[in-house]
C-alpha cells in the first residue's frame, strides 16, 4: 500500500501559531481538497468535543522528517486507517523525495488476517508503551501481546529489557576496542528482536555487526552481515535513505578487501617461515620422528619472540586463556572473588561457557585440574586445556595455526563450542584452532552439486555456526536447514563429523547426508574444496569418519529444504507414588510389571514410528530405588496436530489396556526452523555410553527382549537411559554420494545412551575405575542384545570396546588409508579416532583425560 498525505504540517506551525488560527488554517486547508477525501479524513475523527479537528490531528497523523530538518506531522488517509499492535505484521516508511508513505508487510498477510502497525518506539516495555498510547493516543492497547498470559508477558519484558541494555553495552564495548564482546552482544539483540518480531530495527544492527567484524578483522562476516545490511535497508529503511546507498557503498569496498584476506599469502609466508606450507607428498625429513609432540619447557618450543610472531601472523588472533574457575582459586593471579560467584551462580544460564575458547562440557577429559568451588583446595593448573588458541574468523588463520602446529611439532586441537565432551577438542601442551567464530552464512538458491545428484536451493554455513543461528536464517528464508537437537550446538564441524542425527533424520537422513560440499584446511596448511567430483577422498573422510583427524572443516556447504513443521506428541508415566484416576499426559501407576511393560510398549512403537519419517524421544529415569519414570515424546515431521493424534493413537491404546491411562489432549506443533531454547548450558562431570541398534535385532523378538531387559536393569541400577528412535536410511538421505559414517547407521531404527550418575568430580583413581567397569558391565548385556550395530561416534565412551569397528563399522580401513594419505606428518590427532592408535597421552589418571603430553606409542614412525 502507498499512501501521499492529505495534509503536511510544520511541528514549528503547530507550537508557535494561536490553537484558533491553527484549527481555522487547517479547516481552510482540508476544504481545498477533493470532496473525497474530505469526508476520508473526517470519518477519522472519534472526537465528540468542541474541536475534532484536533484528534483528527492527534490521532491519526505520522511524523515524517524533510529535508529542512523540520520534523512535520503528515495524515495519509489510507495509513491511518490500520490498527496498532505492541506485535505488528507491517510497517510504513517514507520518502522524502517521493513524499509518500509506504506500508509493507513484514511477511504474507493471510486472508481475514488484519492488517496491524506499531505507533510506538516497538523496543519499549509494556508499561511504557500503554502509558504512551493513553497520553498521545487516548486509548488503552488491547493487542495480541497486551492480552497474553503473564508468564508471556514476562518473557517479553524480560527480553525488551535485555535488548535496552544490550544497545548501551555495545557502544561502551566498540568504544574501549572490545570488539569480540561487541558483536557476541550485538548478535545476542538480533536473537531477541527476531523472537520479539521486530524486523525493522535489525538492518541498523547489521550495520553495526558489519562493522564490528571489520575492526575484529573478519572480513568474511563483515561482508556477510554487510549484505544482510543491504537487504534491511532496500526492505525497512526509506526508499530513498541515505543508509541503503551507504551499505551499498560499503559492500562493495568489502568485496575488494575480502579478495586479499581470504588466505595466507607468499608474503606472509616470507615474513614467518615458522607458518610455511608443506610440501606434497611429505618428504621424509619433513616428517618428523621424534617421539612426543613438544610441550611447554621443552627446549623446542617455541619462544615467546615466536608466539608474537605467530600472534601478527594471525591479525592479533591468539589468545592464552585460563581455565574459567581459575578465578576461584586465591592463590592464582586471575582471582576474582565476583567473577567466581558469577562462574558458580549464573554462568551456566547463560552462553559465558559456549563462549568461552577452552572450556569442554566434562571435567574429567581435562583432568579436573581447576573444579570451580566456593572455597577450592590445592591449585589451579592449565591440564588438559591448551596452551594458546587461535579464535579463528578466516581461512587463512586456520591455515597459518596448522602449518605453525606442523612446522614446530605441536599438538593441535580443534574446539568449537565444546559439546564434543570426551576431550577430542582438549589437549595439554597444545594450540587449538577455535571454530566458533566462523559463522560465514549465505543463501544460494540454485546450487548444483558438482559430480553429485543434487540441483536446488542450498546454503552456505561456516563451521562455527550453531543451530539456533542455523534456525533463525532457515526462518528468516522460509527454509528448513537440518541442524542438531540441542540448538547451541555447532552444526557444521564436529556435529556432521560424526555423522550428526536430528528429529528429520528419517525424514531426510543423517547430517552428513546434508553436505553438498566442503571447505576445509588439510595438513599440509592447503585450502581445499571437496565434494563428489574433487578430492572426493576428503569428502568421503570429512563426512562422518570423525572429527580433528583429517583437516579443519571451516565452511560447508547444505541442502536448503523446504519448510517443514515439527508436530509432538508428549507423555510420561511414572511408577510410584499415589495411582492415577484420570487419563492425562502425565500419569501415576503403582504396579511395576505395568510400568516395565508400558516401557516395552513404547519402544515397540518405533519401528511404526521411523517408518512414517518420525522421530521417538524417550528418557527412562531412575527418581529414587522404588520409583521410575518414562518421558515419551513421539515426533512427526511434516504432520498436523490432527494427523499426529490419529497416528499416536494405537500406542495410547496399548498403554491404556495394561494400565496406563495416559492421554494427550492436543500435540503441539511448529516451524522446525522455529525452535528455540536456552543459549546456555555448562560443563557436567559423568560419563556415558552409546548404542546403535539394527533393524534386524529390533525386529527380533528374542534380540529385543534381552535389549528391554539390558535398558531395565540399567535403569534399575542407577542409570539414565535415554533412546532416540530414528531411521536415516539412503533413501531418506536421497542416495547421497558415499560417505565415511559407520554403515549400521543406514540399518539402524534407534540410537541409545546409557548415562553414569557417577560424578567424577571428587572421585578417587580407583573410584573412577570402578565406575566404569560397572557401566561397562550394564553395557555388555545391550551389545549383545544387538549384534551387528555400533555406537555414534560423537556420544560415546572413549573407552568403548572394539572402538574401530563400533565407531566406523567397515569403513574403519578406507578412513586410515586417506588419513595416512592425507596426514603423512601426524598433525591431527584425537583419542578413539581413526589412527589414534598410534599414540597414547601419558596421563597418571585412570580417567583417559587429555592431561599429559602426546607421545606414539613406539619410537618409530
Amino acid at each position: 500500500m502507498i499512501d501521499i498525505p492529505a495534509i503536511l504540517v510544520g511541528t514549528e506551525f503547530l507550537g508557535q501559531v494561536r490553537p484558533h488560527h491553527r484549527r481555522r488554517m487547517v479547516k481552510q486547508a482540508i476544504s481545498q481538497l477533493p470532496e473525497r477525501t474530505r469526508n476520508k479524513i473526517y470519518k477519522l475523527s472519534s472526537a465528540t468535543g468542541e474541536y475534532p479537528i484536533d484528534g483528527i490531528l492527534g490521532q491519526n497523523s505520522n511524523s515524517v522528517l524533510l529535508g529542512d530538518g523540520q520534523i512535520h506531522v503528515g495524515l495519509f488517509t489510507e495509513v491511518a486507517r490500520i490498527n496498532h499492535s505492541c506485535r505488528p505484521n507491517a510497517y510504513f516508511r517514507f520518502s522524502e523525495r517521493m513524499l509518500t508513505m509506504e506500508v509493507v508487510a513484514y511477511h504474507n498477510i493471510e486472508a481475514g488476517e488484519e492488517i496491524e502497525m506499531s505507533y510506538v518506539p516497538i523496543t519499549e516495555t509494556r508499561e511504557d508503551r500503554r502509558k504512551y498510547l493513553k497520553e498521545n493516543w487516548g486509548f488503552d492497547c488491547t493487542c495480541e501481546l497486551c492480552r497474553a498470559t503473564d508468564l508471556d508477558i514476562g518473557d517479553s519484558e524480560s527480553r525488551r529489557r535485555r535488548m535496552k541494555e544490550l544497545k548501551d553495552s555495545v557502544l561502551y564495548a566498540r568504544k574501549e576496542g572490545f570488539f569480540q564482546d561487541a558483536v557476541n552482544m550485538a548478535e545476542e539483540w538480533l536473537m531477541f528482536s527476531e523472537w520479539e518480531r521486530l524486523p525493522p530495527l535489525m538492518p541498523e544492527y547489521y550495520d553495526t555487526l558489519t562493522e564490528l567484524y571489520l575492526l575484529n578483522g573478519d572480513i568474511v562476516n563483515a561482508t556477510r552481515y554487510g549484505r544482510m545490511a543491504l537487504d534491511g535497508w532496500a526492505k525497512f529503511g526509506s526508499v530513498d535513505d541515505e543508509s541503503l546507498e551507504r551499505s551499498r557503498v560499503g559492500l562493495s569496498n568489502l568485496s575488494e578487501r575480502s579478495k586479499n584476506h581470504l588466505q595466507l599469502t607468499e608474503q606472509e609466508i616470507h615474513n614467518f617461515k615458522a607458518i610455511e606450507f608443506a610440501s606434497a607428498p611429505a618428504s621424509e625429513t619433513e616428517k618428523t620422528n621424534l617421539r612426543c609432540k613438544n610441550f611447554p619447557g621443552d627446549g623446542a618450543w617455541p619462544t615467546e619472540t615466536e608466539w608474537s610472531q605467530f600472534n601478527s601472523s594471525v591479525g592479533g588472533a591468539l589468545l592464552k586463556p585460563v581455565p574459567p574457575a581459575s578465578v576461584c582459586y586465591h592463590n592464582s593471579p586471575a582471582f576474582n572473588e565476583a567473577a567466581c560467584n558469577f562462574l558458580l551462580n549464573n554462568a551456566s544460564r547463560t552462553a559465558f561457557y559456549l563462549d568461552d575458547p577452552v572450556t569442554i562440557f566434562n571435567y574429567w577429559a581435562q583432568g579436573n585440574t581447576c573444579l570451580p568451588a566456593e572455597n577450592p583446595t590445592g591449585n589451579c593448573t592449565q591440564g588438559g586445556y591448551p596452551v594458546y588458541v587461535v579464535n579463528a574468523t578466516s581461512v587463512k588463520q586456520v591455515q597459518a595455526a596448522v602449518n605453525f602446529a606442523r612446522n614446530r611439532n605441536i599438538r593441535l586441537v580443534i574446539k568449537n563450542t565444546g559439546h564434543e565432551s570426551v576431550g577430542r577438542n582438549a589437549g595439554a601442551g597444545s594450540l587449538s584452532i577455535w571454530t566458533h567464530y566462523l559463522k560465514t552464512f549465505e543463501f544460494l538458491p540454485e546450487y548444483k552439486q558438482p559430480g553429485g545428484n543434487y540441483h536446488g536451493p542450498a546454503a552456505r554455513v561456516g563451521a562455527g555456526l550453531q543451530a539456533w543461528e542455523a534456525f533463525r536464517q532457515a526462518l528468516k528464508l522460509n527454509i528448513t536447514l537440518t541442524a542438531a537437537s540441542c540448538v547451541t550446538v555447532g552444526s557444521y564441524g564436529g556435529w556432521i563429523s560424526g555423522g550428526g542425527h536430528s528429529p528429520l533424520s528419517s525424514k531426510f537422513g543423517l547430517g552428513v547426508d546434508q553436505v553438498l560440499s566442503i571447505q576445509a584446511v588439510t595438513a599440509d596448511g592447503r585450502y581445499i574444496t571437496a565434494d563428489p567430483q574433487t578430492n572426493q577422498d576428503m569428502f568421503f573422510a570429512l563426512r562422518g569418519g570423525g572429527g580433528g583427524t583429517y583437516g579443519v572443516i571451516t565452511s560447508v556447504i547444505v541442502k536448503a529444504h523446504p519448510p517443514i513443521n515439527l508436530t509432538i506428541a508428549s507423555f510420561t508415566f511414572t511408577l510410584g507414588g499415589s495411582l492415577s484416576t484420570e487419563p492425562g499426559p502425565s500419569v501415576t501407576i503403582t504396579d511395576k510389571d505395568t510400568f516395565w511393560k508400558g516401557f516395552n510398549t513404547v519402544f515397540q512403537f518405533g519401528i511404526t514410528t521411523v517408518d512414517a519419517g518420525g522421530y521417538l524421544w524417550t528418557f527412562g529415569i531412575p527418581i529414587t530405588n522404588v520409583s521410575v519414570q518414562m518421558q515419551v515424546q513421539v515426533q512427526m515431521p511434516g504432520q498436523t496436530p490432527t494427523e499426529t493424534a490419529a497416528f499416536v493413537k494405537p500406542l495410547l491404546t496399548s498403554l491404556n489396556m495394561i494400565g496406563i491411562p495416559v492421554a494427550i489432549t492436543s500435540p503441539t506443533t511448529i516451524v522446525y526452523s522455529n525452535q528455540t531454547g536456552p543459549i546456555s548450558g555448562g560443563p557436567g562431570n559423568g560419563r556415558f555410553a552409546s548404542r546403535l541398534f539394527p533393524r534386524r535385532a529390533y525386529q527380533s523378538p528374542t534380540l529385543f527382549n534381552a535389549a528391554m531387559a539390558a535398558a531395565r536393569a540399567a535403569i534399575e541400577g542407577g542409570y539414565l537411559f535415554h533412546g532416540l528412535n530414528m531411521a536415516p536410511t539412503l533413501r531418506a538421505a536421497g542416495f547421497p554420494a558415499p560417505a565415511g559414517v559407520n554403515p549400521v547407521w543406514r540399518e539402524t531404527v534407534m540410537h541409545a545412551d546409557m548415562f553414569d550418575p557417577t560424578s567424577l568430580s571428587s572421585a578417587t583413581p580407583a573410584e573412577a575405575e570402578a565406575a566404569h567397569t560397572r557401566l561397562n558391565t550394564f553395557m555388555a548385556p545391550l551389545r549383545e542384545a544387538t549384534p551387528g550395530g555400533g555406537a555414534y561416534l560423537n556420544e560415546a565412551d572413549l573407552e568403548e570396546p572394539n572402538w574401530q569397528q563400533s565407531f566406523f563399522g567397515t569403513n574403519y580401513e578406507r578412513l586410515l588409508e586417506i588419513k595416512r594419505l592425507r596426514d603423512p606428518w601426524q598433525v591431527f590427532w584425537a583419542p578413539a579416532t581413526v589412527g589414534s592408535e598410534d599414540w597414547i597421552v601419558t596421563t597418571p589418571n585412570q580417567v583417559p583425560s587429555q592431561n599429559g603430553r602426546l607421545c606414539r606409542v613406539s619410537g618409530e614412525l
